[in-house]
Formats: C-alpha cells, structure tokens, sequence
C-alpha cells in the first residue's frame, strides 16, 4: 500500500495502517522530516526533541534523557559526561555523578551506583534508591534504612530490600516501635509476611 505523506497526515495515515498498533508499540512515537525534499514520516528519535535542557522537560520519547543541551539515547552510566545526563539512571541501572579538583579543575565521572557507599553524599542517587537506602539527615550522606527510618518513609512495618535486592531485612512492631526482628524467632504465620513472602 502507498500513502503520499504530508506533515497533517503523517500521524493520521499511519493510524490507518493496519499494523499500527505493533508499529507504535515496537518503533516509537512519529516524526515528520521537514528537512527533505518531500517530507517524510519516521520514528522521533532522541535529537528530534529542541530545546532540551532537563530530562522533565523532554518527556516524549522513550529512552531519551538530557545531556543539559541535548536530548541523547540513555546509556550506561559511564558513557554519561554531564551531570544532568548522570543524574538520569543509565540502561544499567542508578548513576552517580562524582567530582575530584586538581590544581584548580574539577573533573566529573559518572559510574554505575554499586552500593549505598558508592552514592556517598549523592542525593540524587540516594534518592532514586529510596527504597533501600536514605539521606542521613545529620552528614548529608546515603546510609542504609534501618526498620525504624523505612517505617518513616512508607509508613508501614514491613520488611525492605538489601541493596542487590537479594535478601531482605525483617521488621516487626513490638511494644509500639517498628524494629528488626532476626527470621529464626519469627512465628509460622509470621514469617511469610515479614520477609517479603520467600518463605
């Protein structure tokens, strides 16, 4: 089937394909090319987006975070050289954007957050990891939860995450007071709800 394209039509003439809905689903949101001779339409990719100077800003396509003057492809942490682009999660996981001076310059690094210590007194990365570590308040610094601080936060006692999500801490309310309990004492009908249903 041949669909002459215009810039109205683009979104709507492909809407009238049969296989939109895979296409939308598989490829992404559609772009008119103004800068071709006739036009096209094709998949928005990460620079089709202007003006993009914070992720929040740029919503629209998948995959995409801000570089601080671009909009680019999400990527490993690593690959990231601006600390906007950093305090984005990388496609492997958390980033963490980290400076050191030399003789009067300062040079970042973005890594891949590999532990609470690694964020050390990075907000921005202890905070997309919220639901198993919290900002001391007193040093600024990430520190793991403790019963009584995820109770704060969710305000329920429950059990919470380990770092690699692997394991889980045990909390339970005694004597008014969410606290760590060790599994080993925990009671038949206890223990499946207070770690995290593995038992």
């Amino acid at each position: 089937m041949h669909i002459r394209w215009s810039q109205v039509s683009c979104q709507r003439s492909l809407q009238q394909l049969h296989n939109l809905r895979a296409y939308n689903d598989t490829e992404g949101s559609c772009f008119w090319v103004a800068t071709d001779a006739s036009g096209s339409c094709r998949t928005k990719i990460c620079s089709d987006i202007p003006n993009c100077t914070t992720t929040q800003a740029c919503q629209g396509v998948a995959n995409c975070v801000s570089n601080r003057t671009a909009y680019i492809a999400k990527a490993n942490c690593s690959t990231y050289t601006t600390k906007t682009a950093c305090n984005s999660k990388g496609t492997d996981g958390i980033c963490v954007w980290t400076e050191t001076t030399t003789g009067g310059t300062t040079k970042g690094k973005c890594s891949f957050m590999t532990s609470c210590t690694s964020a050390a007194g990075n907000t921005n990365a202890c905070t997309q990891a919220n639901d198993r570590f919290q900002m001391n308040s007193k040093n600024k610094h990430c520190a793991d939860h403790t019963c009584l601080t995820y109770t704060t936060q969710v305000l329920s006692c429950k059990y919470f995450y380990t770092w690699d999500q692997k394991k889980s801490n045990a909390c339970s309310t005694v004597n008014g007071a969410c606290t760590t309990t060790n599994a080993d004492t925990l009671k038949e009908g206890d223990c499946y709800t207070l770690k995290a249903y593995l038992y």
